[in-house]
């Protein structure tokens, strides 16, 4: 298992991450060495003085910077190295100067893998429901990249496999989707036309009403029973879920209220 999820891990994730834009770098990469110019300055620091060098150029003596996203690294470098003529550094996310940002834009989708394939291995009931799942996963994504998954008639991009865990952590779900992701895999896997956990996550945006479930239970039509076993078991650990968010929203309110009610013993107001 443990070696499944490091295939996954180190071999599969920047093809999936890259494969879209694969077409736009190869490009420019091809093209910046054939045209003579030296690749290894084109980074961070000669950006930094590149930018420098053209607001002198411009003829500003004083200049503001605001940094985006990997903007703020840059703008974070130009202080660092470059910082003459700058008056002020506005930024929105901070990316230190000393993190390797564009290397490690992975990690978290690598971690969020790892960690599927570990949780579901450790526990009983995932386990026995979705077994080997690294290597079900594995699998699933060789055959996306070779374009030999295919679901209605189209090949099915590796993408769309990985999409649940960045969709997870980018939409916030009344409902969380993990229970489901192990069946995704398995549902991804088998490539079949009834495919209800994806469809009902994907269909969705990733984001799931707090009754969604119980409309997927109430409308879902499939045939296979490994297929209805399997889509049961996401949906009774979604009801466990909500289950729990209700009761937090029970208890919440009465925690506030008695903290709130200390406080105010405390400073001597009313109990």
């Amino acid at each position: 298992m443990h070696t499944a999820r490091q295939e996954t891990i180190n071999t599969q994730i920047d093809d999936v991450v890259l494969g879209e834009f694969s077409n736009i770098f190869g490009a420019r990469v091809t093209e910046v060495p054939a045209s003579d110019r030296d690749l290894s300055k084109y980074n961070t620091l000669q950006n930094a003085y590149d930018t420098s060098a053209l607001m002198k150029t411009q003829g500003y003596d004083s200049y503001d910077i605001y940094g985006i996203s990997d903007g703020t690294q840059l703008a974070m470098e130009v202080l660092r190295s470059a910082s003459q003529g700058v008056r002020s550094v506005f930024l929105k996310g901070v990316a230190p100067p000393w993190i390797p940002l564009c290397d490690t834009l992975d990690t978290a989708m690598n971690n969020s893998i790892e960690a599927l394939v570990a949780e579901c291995a450790a526990d009983p009931v995932c386990d026995a429901s979705y077994p080997d799942l690294g290597s079900v996963l594995n699998g699933t994504l060789n055959r996306a990249t070779e374009g030999t998954l295919v679901a209605h008639g189209e090949p099915v991009p590796p993408q769309a496999v990985t999409a649940m865990h960045s969709g997870r952590a980018e939409h916030k779900s009344p409902i969380s989707i993990a229970p489901f992701m192990p069946a995704i895999v398995y549902e991804f896997a088998r490539a079949e036309d009834e495919a209800p956990t994806i469809e009902m996550i994907y269909d969705s945006s990733f984001v799931l009403e707090e009754d969604k479930p119980a409309d997927i239970r109430r409308g879902a039509t499939v045939s296979d029973p490994e297929s209805e076993t399997n889509g049961e078991l996401a949906l009774s650990n979604a009801d466990e879920v909500l289950e729990i968010e209700h009761q937090l929203d029970l208890t919440l309110p009465a925690l506030l209220e008695a903290v709130a009610r200390a406080r105010s013993r405390a400073d001597g107001g009313p109990s």
